[in-house]
């Protein structure tokens, strides 16, 4: 059986049908959303304050370290043997030999097994290169003895400027830097220096 009923009987709550549900659905999923982009505010800031530190911390990583700590002689040294070290290139070492004759100091190579006491005043030096875009002399060290004694050293130390663009250097240049600050000190005078045999980069 049907019973029909006018439009004018129905009460308002009726006549609403389920707007109302929706309506108190989406009153209900307010809070929900709210409590979402707060949550993903707090995320996007923490991500944004973890790469701020990061990016900080690469920035002030990024050094490039220069130490040396000259020569002290009382006479000018005739003559520095070098010991020859077959783990670096052999360019590293003709540009080190340029730079004692620059600076009027007579050079011998020595093999790598003999001793410090072979000269009066002997040098040991070591180097790596790395691969960046592009080859670049990482690492130098250049030591001065005499007889056992370490009388002389100088660093340069490239391993933690990987950011740096100026960690692309010309090696050549360097070394002879390096070597007029070690002997720059030296209480013997220094003549004319002589230009270097070859002015070509180190590969």
């Amino acid at each position: 059986m049907f019973v029909l009923v006018s439009r004018d009987q129905l009460t308002n709550e009726q006549r609403k049908g389920g707007h109302g549900d929706v309506t108190a659905n989406r009153s209900g999923m307010e809070p929900l959303q709210k409590g979402y982009s707060m949550k993903l505010h707090r995320f996007e800031r923490a991500i944004s304050t973890a790469i701020f530190v990061l990016l900080l911390g690469v920035i002030h990583g990024c050094s490039i370290k220069q130490t040396v700590k000259p020569v002290e002689l009382t006479g000018q040294p005739m003559e520095i043997c070098i010991v020859k070290n077959e783990k670096v290139r052999p360019s590293f070492r003709e540009a080190y030999s340029d730079a004692l004759k620059a600076n009027s100091v007579q050079v011998r190579t020595l093999d790598e097994t003999t001793s410090l006491n072979e000269c009066t005043f002997t040098s040991t030096y070591a180097a790596h290169w790395a691969w960046d875009l592009g080859l670049y002399m990482r690492y130098a060290e250049i030591k001065v003895y005499r007889g056992v004694a370490l009388v002389g050293l100088a660093v340069y130390d490239a391993t933690w400027g990987g950011g740096r663009p100026d960690k692309f250097i010309n090696a050549e240049n360097k070394i002879h830097e390096l070597v007029d600050q070690l002997f720059s000190t030296g209480k013997y005078p220094l003549l004319t220096p002589t230009p270097s045999v070859s002015a070509a980069p180190i590969e």
